[in-house]
């Protein structure tokens, strides 16, 4: 009879007659059966007993595990479920609560000689499923936490009580190789202590989580690793697929690297570099054997899964490949690009068949029927076309989406189509194919629904968002029954298992997590890291204190001494250039920094981010000021008033927002473009004779257009059209009679303030142009581009006068300093660089710490060579002498 029964029977209650029934329970049980009691509240789920075998180190309890197990079920302490074992409520509830109680006591006391459960059991699991590892943390870790803190009277001391546990683990040769180390590790990380400098030398370190932890400068050496979990070296993943057979995951990730891991449990098998630029799609051929991915680069390559090798490079897109479907047979492979076209591809021979045009905008997804004679596409131009594979033509288009469609999927069984769209659409459609009719319309997500999937039956559908959830929807109800909330960015990409219990989605947070259908729950992430610079301003105002010394316009060497950059880990980072370190780090937003600015008249600092916020930061203390939210969506730029009185901000939800920085809020909403706003820039003081100062904010969008704004009237004064691409950055020059707007176009544009008209267009760029930026003087100006370069053009003859090779990945941001004669420009590889204007010499170079910068792993065991090459990619060292 099962426990709470018994009490139940007895008219007994929980409370104190319970604990001391159960503490009698306890007082007769043997070493064995104590240790396994701890394990089963420990694991928090049903466990079988190969799990136990594993959990349990004391060498003498392991022959009698059997025996255990069979006297704890007999007396009803235990149950069991098929073959696995756990514990009553009740039983779960006293039993955790004593662990912590005699954990408290071994900690508290004044040496840890006398460690026993703080070696023999590990309080957090780093292998344990998410939401156990969330449990243990929560009733175990949590409650210790509070009992150590009130005892020995504060964080510090409890610090250098566990510090001293560690240390006397390397004398004591016994104790070494138990789980001490591992749990003091664990809650350490748990405190958020910054780990660099602290030493880890000569232990056994057991289930350890350091998935997101930094160990810059800690030191390893001759330290033995079990069951410990680390990062990966994986960056932002925009695409996933699962193989037929269900076994393996393939990921394109932003860096252009290709990772294939185990579905069973996330071990990387191969990783390889795909691709320059980040890699869009990626599909499986239905043998399993060969993988398809389309690129920034314009490319779609063919791999050899097995071995990793490049087969085939297919080139005929004009722009980046989006989308990569293999048709049934796998015959034949359709890919679509943001060049608008479709191409269908004899793989084996390399050779394009077809080429499908009617589409007026970028083809985000194609895939193909059940028997292989119809391919579906969607596109930023709010329609899905059916496309008849043998004639080549297009058989049917929907534009029930008043936004881009961004993905499009077959059902298993032919019968319907499934699409989801962004823009102020933010809906998924099922189609009957047969009557040609949207039969139904699912409604919940709050942003762009940017992947969808349908479950192997057929009977769900999967949805992914860059609202940062995942969505499961009832096909024959039209009703959301589930919502996964974990990710802190949007999620890219979403795919089922084969057997239809789970689901793994990836996200721009660099990582990829494992869902239970059943649990509605997270088993398993994996966490890459990326700290990709999105953003770059320099300081330059003149007579102030910044970080306590002075700001001087001309420092010995010329350069500003403040700079500030925003990156996709969410954080922004202000730099002595002079000395080339990173002075302070401001913590605060939960995704990616898009733009940053500084005032021109104090010390602030504004930032916005994916995370739909603006925060205002003293750059003196490190502290945010206010968080300022209003926009609905990812905020892509902000700016400051030349009189630093106004922030402008910019959206992806279409508004435009000025905020009074006195009063830390909204004063106006300017709406007008017609597509989401990507970039804005306040004009420089300009005095009228009747108005007095007068300023002017341009914005430029994904509806190729640039807007001018009257800000004191709130209306928009003109539009400049001509590009041919969404509107990536705007430049004013210093007297304000020149705009520059760069484009995904390649091209810059020059318009006369004073008529409208465009001066010159500059051409050069073979990729899109991320950021411009006007010298001081107005005689030059810079550009960065995504085809890793940065140029130096003339203003006066309109000339290309230096071409800056910068980096490999890309360039995101460019900006002159005060005086003009150093350009600083930042990338996707992490690199700053200084270039002297007149020589174009490279005179510094600056770069953000890895995660593991610097970790001393000399003489470390217990890797897979897969893990140490991951912890030496993510900077770890080793062989030091």
């Amino acid at each position: 009879m099962p426990l709470f029964e018994i009490f139940e029977k007895q008219g007994l209650a929980f409370d104190y007659n319970i604990s001391n029934l159960l503490e009698e329970q306890f007082q007769r049980l043997s070493v064995t059966e104590k240790e396994l009691i701890y394990w089963l509240a420990i694991n928090q789920e049903p466990v079988s007993v190969e799990e136990l075998h594993f959990d349990v180190i004391v060498s003498d309890c392991k022959p009698f595990l059997i025996q255990a197990i069979t006297s704890l079920c007999g007396r009803s302490l235990i149950e069991k479920s098929g073959e696995h074992f756990f514990l009553q409520p009740l039983v779960m509830e006293y039993t955790t609560q004593r662990l912590v109680e005699e954990v408290y006591q071994e900690l508290a006391g004044e040496t840890s000689v006398s460690l026993k459960l703080f070696k023999t059991h590990t309080l957090i699991k780093a292998t344990a499923k998410d939401y156990v590892r969330s449990s243990q943390k929560e009733l175990i870790v949590k409650p210790l936490f509070k009992k150590l803190l009130n005892s020995l009277g504060g964080k510090e001391r409890l610090l250098s009580k566990l510090q001293n546990v560690l240390e006397q683990q390397r004398h004591q040769e016994e104790i070494g190789s138990g789980y001490t180390a591992g749990n003091v590790l664990n809650l350490l990380t748990y405190l958020q202590v910054d780990l660099q400098g602290y030493d880890f030398s000569n232990l056994i370190i057991l289930q350890a989580n350091l998935q997101n932890e930094s160990l810059a400068g800690t030191n390893f050496q001759n330290t033995t690793f079990d069951k410990s979990v680390f990062a990966s070296s994986f960056k932002s993943i925009y695409s996933l697929t699962l193989s037929p057979n269900g076994k393996l995951l393939a990921m394109g990730d932003i860096d252009g690297q290709i990772h294939l891991r185990q579905i069973a449990d996330g071990k990387n098998l191969l990783t390889f570099k795909g691709h320059e630029g980040c890699i869009l799609s990626v599909a499986f051929s239905p043998s399993g054997q060969i993988l398809a991915s389309g690129g920034y680069d314009n490319f779609v390559k063919l791999w050899d899964v097995k071995t990793g090798q490049c087969i085939k490079t297919l080139n005929k897109h004009a722009d980046s490949v989006l989308s990569v479907s293999f048709s049934p047979d796998g015959k034949t492979l359709a890919s679509g690009s943001r060049d608008t076209s479709i191409c269908l591809w004899d793989f084996h021979l390399g050779i394009c068949l077809k080429r499908l045009y009617g589409h007026t905008d970028w083809v985000l997804s194609v895939g193909f029927n059940y028997d292989g004679s119809t391919l579906v596409s969607g596109s930023g131009d709010c329609s899905i076309r059916l496309w008849d594979i043998a004639k080549g033509i297009c058989v049917k288009i929907w534009q029930d989406h008043f936004g881009a469609t961004t993905s499009v999927q077959f059902s298993p069984n032919g019968k319907t189509l499934v699409s989801g769209s962004g823009g102020k659409d933010n809906s998924v459609r099922l189609w009957d194919l047969n009557k040609g009719d949207c039969i139904k319309i699912f409604h919940g997500h709050k942003n762009a629904v940017f992947s969808i999937s349908f479950s192997p039956d057929g009977r769900t559908i999967a949805t992914s968002s860059f609202d940062y959830s995942v969505r499961l929807w009832d096909v024959e109800q039209g009703t959301c029954i589930k919502v996964f909330q974990a990710h802190t960015s949007q999620v890219q990409s979403v795919s089922w298992s084969k057997d239809g219990r789970t689901i793994i989605s990836s996200s721009m947070d660099s990582t990829v997590r494992w869902w239970d259908v059943s649990k509605g729950v997270c088993v398993r992430t994996l966490r890459g890291y990326d700290t990709k610079i999105l953003s770059l301003v320099v300081f330059n105002p003149q007579g102030t204190t910044v970080l306590g010394k002075p700001v001087n316009t001309v420092s010995p060497k010329g350069i500003d001494c403040i700079m500030g950059t925003g990156g996709l880990d969410g954080l922004v980072r202000l730099w002595d250039i002079e000395s080339g370190y990173c002075t302070r780090i401001l913590q605060g937003h939960t995704d990616w920094i898009c733009s940053i600015s500084f005032s021109p008249t104090d010390n602030l600092l504004a930032s916005g981010s994916n995370d739909n916020s603006i925060k205002l930061w003293d750059v003196n203390t490190g502290s945010c000021i206010t968080t300022l939210h209003g926009h609905m969506s990812q905020i892509k730029s902000v700016t400051f008033s030349p009189d630093g009185k106004i922030l402008a901000s910019v959206s992806y939800d279409q508004h435009i927002k000025l905020w009074n920085i006195q009063k830390r809020k909204c004063v106006q909403t300017l709406v007008g473009h017609l597509a989401k706003i990507q970039s804005a820039s306040f004009s420089p003081e300009r005095a009228t004779a009747t108005e007095g100062i007068k300023y002017t904010l341009a914005t430029g969008g994904w509806d190729y257009l640039v807007k001018l704004w009257d800000v004191r009237e709130g209306n928009c004064i003109k539009t400049l059209s001509g590009h041919a691409g969404a509107i990536l950055s705007l430049s004013w020059s210093p007297d304000g009679k020149i705009l520059a707007s760069s484009s995904f176009d390649r091209s810059i544009r020059l318009w006369d303030t004073s008529n409208f008209t465009c001066l010159k267009v500059l051409e050069g760029h073979s990729g899109g142009v991320w950021s411009v930026s006007f010298s001081s003087d107005g005689c030059q100006m810079a550009s960065a581009s995504e085809d890793g370069t940065v140029r130096l053009w003339d203003i006066k003859n309109f000339t290309c006068v230096k071409k800056l090779q910068a980096h490999s990945s890309g360039v995101c941001a460019v900006c002159f300093n005060h005086l003009g004669n150093i350009l600083v420009n930042t990338s996707h590889d992490n690199i700053i660089q200084l270039w002297d204007v007149e020589t174009g010499e490279c005179i510094k170079t600056l770069k953000i710490d890895r995660l593991y910068e610097g970790m001393n792993i000399t003489g470390v065991t217990g890797l897979t060579e897969a893990q140490r090459g991951t912890l030496l990619t993510l900077g770890a060292v080793e062989n030091l002498v």
